[in-house]
């Protein structure tokens, strides 16, 4: 009788799990089948790219649990440090994401109104170049819409000595507000500095203490540094200087080793484990970091595309829809290397990427398509636009306009796969804003490429006249007024490095006017005697040209602020 019982039992138990669906007797899917062929799959990507020098690591995990991890590669050039979990690389601006958790943080806490005017916590008289009265406030610098244009001086320095702390930075340096906050977005690498300056200014901390307190501490990051100089953490100072860094073709990348002056905005470094402890910190809604209110806040839009309700930006998280499925995260680029952090807030799914390689997009694009798939977006959108990440008033124009850099050819097949909200007067993807231009930009870079030119041959000019008056031993004044008239104007070509004060070049510019005055009376005063006629002829010539360098140099110079878009 208890046979027959236990018969029944087992028939009646088989039978109520042969009624399970399949997935009830499974592992998930991602560890059952995914997690093979995706590991397979970058390893074959690593060793198929293998000859571009470049060290990665890399590592993908859902929740908690690591799917896997590769370091792969070596660090410095004779191959003899292999990368692996003591080694230390670079996060560019994925650092910007440690700046929104700490305002988030202090949002949480009451002391941050993410809707107020930043002013309030910053001192009295920051700001020196706004332009317009709307205020300015911690969710436009999230969003980058603050009007901010990109930064036309130093952003970081070779010798360490140099390193100067971040609110006299900020406050020496400051770029011009050429849009009204809120209307078009602009990436800020000075914008994100500031919203670390704003979190400095509230703890009464320096913004690199208060990470290390409130961040990596809590977390036991204890490989992270932030700091200009790295000075806040001595184990990553010191492994920093083992990698070199490698430019995409495979070739070796000089002077890799800088430091960022606005590190706020990309000076992180931290080995790979740490690096997964953040974002699996972000994935999991860590309560370390934030309430539960607090993530509810931080993964919610701040900015969404025009006219619809597609989030652009989590409140400095950047959504990116590139992949299969929105993806929340950030990528950055430094002097000795690339990173990406990206979330799959969905599916609960992270990845991140850290290499030495300059730029690094084969392996935080490609990879991360093996990871979370491709987008099927495809748009139709070909011409001239703008980035509103440029400059767009200032002398530096001149250099954005001689390199072309203020416009760009924007063809359907360089954004297949991404998602671009197109607009009658822009476009508009991730971070930035891509303008239609209201002036055929064509005449400006004419202008810039002129002046180059002539600048050029003025300079050439000068120097032949110097190296005549030297083997002759003798020459008019018209010879010698030449040679400094040439010299001059060649040396206006120092307009195109921004560490030279305007105040120097306005100065050059008065006294090269004078001299071409001078040089046009000496001329026409000059005697037409039989010796001298054929010089006299040439130095009519090259002394018109000169004048004409002259005026395109002042046109660039005083009349540029005038040419904006």
């Amino acid at each position: 009788m208890k046979r027959s019982v236990s018969f029944i039992l087992i028939l009646l138990i088989a039978s109520f799990l042969l009624t399970l669906p399949v997935s009830a007797l499974s592992l998930p899917v991602s560890e059952l089948d995914t997690q093979p062929s995706l590991g397979d799959s970058i390893d074959a990507f690593l060793n198929e790219h293998r000859s571009n020098n470049a060290a990665v690591a890399v590592a993908v995990f859902e929740g908690d649990t690591d799917i896997f991890t590769r370091y792969f590669g070596v660090l410095d050039e004779a191959g003899s440090i292999p990368l692996d979990e003591t080694s230390v690389l670079e996060w560019g601006s994925t650092t910007k994401l440690t700046v929104w958790l700490a305002a988030m943080q202090l949002w949480d806490r009451g002391q941050l109104d993410l809707d107020a005017d930043i002013s309030v916590y910053l001192p009295d008289g920051f700001f020196k170049n706004l332009a317009f009265d709307t205020p300015i406030t911690m969710l436009n610098l999230m969003n980058h819409n603050a009007g901010f244009q990109e930064t036309d001086f130093v952003l970081e320095v070779e010798d360490e000595a140099d390193v100067i702390p971040l609110g006299d930075y900020l406050a020496k340096y400051q770029p011009r507000q050429v849009f009204e906050p809120g209307t078009v977005v602009a990436y800020s690498n000075w914008g994100a500095a500031l919203a670390g300056y704003v979190v400095e200014c509230i703890s009464g901390v320096p913004f690199y203490e208060y990470a290390q307190t409130n961040i990596f501490a809590p977390l036991g990051m204890t490989h992270t540094a932030i700091a200009a100089d790295l000075s806040d953490n001595a184990y990553v100072q010191q492994k920093r200087k083992e990698f070199v860094s490698y430019l995409p073709d495979g070739s070796l990348s000089e002077d890799n080793k800088v430091f960022i002056l606005p590190y706020p905005a990309g000076m992180c470094c931290s080995t790979l484990s740490d690096f997964v402890i953040f974002a699996k910190a972000l994935l999991n809604r860590d309560s370390r970091l934030l309430t539960a209110e607090g993530f509810d806040k931080l993964y919610s839009p701040s900015l969404t595309y025009t006219n619809t309700d597609l989030a652009r930006v989590y409140h400095g998280f950047l959504v990116d829809y590139e992949f299969a499925t929105p993806i929340v995260g950030h990528d950055g680029n430094t002097a000795g290397g690339s990173s990406r952090l990206l979330l799959d807030l969905e599916n609960n799914r992270g990845m991140v990427v850290l290499t030495n390689q300059l730029g690094g997009s084969m392996y935080r694009t490609k990879m991360a398509e093996l990871v979370f798939g491709i987008s099927e977006h495809h748009n139709d959108i070909d011409g001239y636009y703008i980035p509103a990440r440029n400059v767009f008033e200032g002398r530096v124009k001149l250099m954005y306009n001689l390199f072309l850099i203020n416009r760009c050819h924007i063809t359907s097949e360089m954004t297949e796969g991404l998602y671009i909200n197109i607009l009658p007067d822009r476009f508009e993807i991730s971070t930035a804003d891509y303008l239609v231009p209201r002036h055929d930009y064509r005449l400006y870079d004419a202008l810039a490429v002129t002046w180059f030119v002539l600048a050029a041959m003025a300079a050439l000019s000068g120097i032949v006249r110097v190296i005549y008056l030297m083997v002759k031993r003798k020459g008019c004044r018209l010879d010698l007024l030449g040679a400094v008239y040439g010299l001059g104007l060649g040396a206006s070509l120092l307009a195109l490095i921004p560490e030279i004060p305007s105040l120097v070049l306005a100065i050059l510019a008065l006294l090269l006017v004078l001299c071409g005055g001078a040089c046009a009376i000496c001329q026409l005063r000059t005697k037409r005697t039989e010796n001298a006629l054929l010089l006299t002829k040439l130095s009519r010539l090259q002394l018109w040209s000169l004048h004409l360098c002259l005026i395109v140099t002042l046109l660039n110079y005083f009349m540029w602020d005038m040419l904006i878009f």
